[in-house]
């Protein structure tokens, strides 16, 4: 997106500070053992709270609302129900 407008830039902030929010709600919500799809669905419940949307979800069919990566993994981990933090 490129930023064109004060509404484009306000937009931005504002969904900034969702996520934000969200990653702070779910550090303090992950339990060891939880599953990262666990994770995952309280993720999607907070920003469906605040009416945002998964980009990758809404675009690109990304099987998650976040992504989450566990040790080795690298980047844009797809949440599971085997894999446990």
């Amino acid at each position: 997106m490129i930023v064109q407008t004060d509404e484009d830039l306000n937009g931005i902030q504002e969904i900034s500070d969702i996520v934000a929010i969200t990653l702070k709600q779910m550090r303090e919500y992950a339990r060891i053992g939880m599953t990262t799809k666990e994770l995952d669905n309280y993720g999607a419940g907070i920003l469906k709270s605040y009416g945002a949307k998964s980009a990758p979800f809404v675009t690109y069919k990304f099987p998650g609302w976040t992504c989450i990566s566990i040790n080795n993994e690298m980047a844009h981990g797809i949440s599971s129900s085997r894999i446990c933090i």
